[in-house]
């Protein structure tokens, strides 16, 4: 029986660690230890989940095709295709579960297949993703100084929480929704939207999950599941290391 996030406890938390390690264990991919870390977490808090994602940063030569063209058509359509290059990280979509059986593939995505970091302008146009690397302590400064390793310069290789109270009404300092999706955040009932993330330390990949939830939770509550990402960083770090990430 799934519960709530608002609802998690000691014993809940623990159940899950529990869940999550044998899920995660001899997984040949990061997709899919991605993949099985977010169906363990949507089994478990299905009660409040309309949607989770997993991300992590891939240089472009390492897309499969598909993503690559994504990636392409969405630079040139910003004008920012000139920048791209085969060491240009692109936070990747890497898993998805959620309530429409289209989410639960991410081959089927239409739109978030991969963000290329391309400039600190490029990334400030989309406000979700500019807060959310703030958040977790992600310098972006970096890209324009044509730099590839992503710094996170206020927590190192520890665990940070993106956390928005309340989707509907949540600005950003030029007065811009940070969940642009209105129409998404209107039909599904979207409140709480939060995600923690971090880098391995041992190599440049930067992953992060972004929670959406039909129910209102204070960051406190988020920061409970900090731990988390710390625990598919332990289990994924040979994936990452050996680039082992798309299935």
């Amino acid at each position: 029986m799934s519960t709530k996030y608002s609802n998690a406890n000691f014993l809940v938390l623990n159940s899950l660690k529990a869940k999550i390690e044998e899920k995660l264990h001899k997984c040949a991919t990061l997709e899919e230890a991605a993949q099985n870390f977010l169906s363990v977490l949507y089994d478990e808090f299905a009660a409040s989940t309309i949607l989770i994602r997993l991300f992590a940063t891939v240089r472009f030569k390492n897309l499969p095709a598909q993503n690559q063209d994504f990636v392409s058509a969405l630079a040139k359509a910003k004008g920012v295709f000139p920048l791209i290059n085969e060491k240009t990280p692109v936070l990747s979509l890497l898993g998805s579960r959620g309530r429409m059986a289209k989410w639960n593939d991410r081959r089927k995505s239409a739109g978030h297949v991969g963000i290329p970091l391309v400039s600190k302008d490029f990334l400030d146009s989309i406000p979700m993703m500019s807060r959310l690397l703030k958040e977790l302590g992600v310098e972006i400064n970096w890209i324009d100084a044509g730099d590839t390793k992503i710094v996170v310069k206020t927590r190192g290789n520890a665990a940070g929480v993106f956390f928005v109270l309340d989707a509907t009404s949540a600005e950003d300092s030029q007065g811009r929704k940070i969940i642009s999706a209105q129409d998404f955040v209107e039909e599904y009932n979207i409140k709480t939207v939060f995600g923690f993330g971090g880098e391995y330390g041992v190599c440049d990949t930067f992953i992060t999950t972004i929670i959406f939830t039909d129910e209102t939770i204070d960051k406190s509550q988020a920061e409970q599941f900090m731990f988390l990402i710390n625990m598919f960083k332990s289990a994924t770090t040979s994936l990452a290391l050996k680039g082992r990430i798309f299935a």
